[in-house]
């Protein structure tokens, strides 16, 4: 699992990955904030040339960390339990070594990308009705993403958040660049407010889940 903060042509990532003609890419876009970025998408890739990319990109809504949990155990089954598709034939041999093959085919060349937005935006939400029940959902969506990984090494996850809401893990960044770029001297990074539910989750997750 990955954190990023501030990324601003995610786009160009997600078309890099969609166009490998290496894998049979899937990009689940999970979001409490905002609406795929589809037109800047259509700019890169033209839907007229790229509709079986299209298809492949899977748009999931979530306003909080119960619906966030649901979206997460929908996609495990669908990841881990992928049917194979079946072909007509009357042959119950070919039909069957077909079946075999297309799985092989499958296991090798399919690959997963979830994408979650509006991490702190769920957790309010959720802060909200029920604290407990709030950090109940995210372990349990966390524990079922790490064990999403460790199943299925093709998939990856990545939480996309504004730098206010992970100051911790950018002050982090920021250190790493400065000993790298100046060994002797620490660069003070910018530090930020939390906000009203005293949780700053992009530093949560980070601390206990990456």
């Amino acid at each position: 699992m990955e954190l990023s903060v501030g990324i601003e042509n995610i786009c160009r990532d997600f078309a890099l990955y969609m166009q490998n003609e290496d894998f049979k890419s899937h990009l689940h876009y999970v979001s409490a904030i905002s609406s795929f970025p589809i037109s800047d998408m259509m700019e890169l890739l033209p839907l007229q040339e790229n509709e079986t990319i299209y298809e492949s990109i899977n748009i999931l809504s979530s306003v909080d960390l119960s619906e966030l949990n649901k979206c997460v155990r929908s996609l495990y089954q669908r990841i881990i339990f992928n049917p194979v598709p079946k072909e007509p034939n009357t042959d119950a041999d070919a039909h069957s070594q077909a079946g075999i093959k297309t799985e092989a085919e499958q296991a090798k060349k399919e690959r997963h990308w979830i994408c979650v937005e509006g991490l702190q935006t769920m957790f309010q939400c959720s802060q909200l009705r029920d604290p407990v029940d709030a950090h109940a959902s995210l372990n349990d969506t966390m524990l079922r993403l790490r064990l999403l990984l460790t199943k299925c090494p093709s998939t990856n996850v990545l939480f996309l958040l504004p730098p206010q809401e992970a100051p911790a893990f950018v002050e982090s960044l920021q250190e790493h660049e400065a000993q790298t770029s100046y060994p002797h001297h620490r660069r003070q990074g910018k530090r930020f407010k939390r906000d009203n539910t005293g949780v700053l989750i992009g530093d949560y997750v980070w601390k206990y889940y990456m």
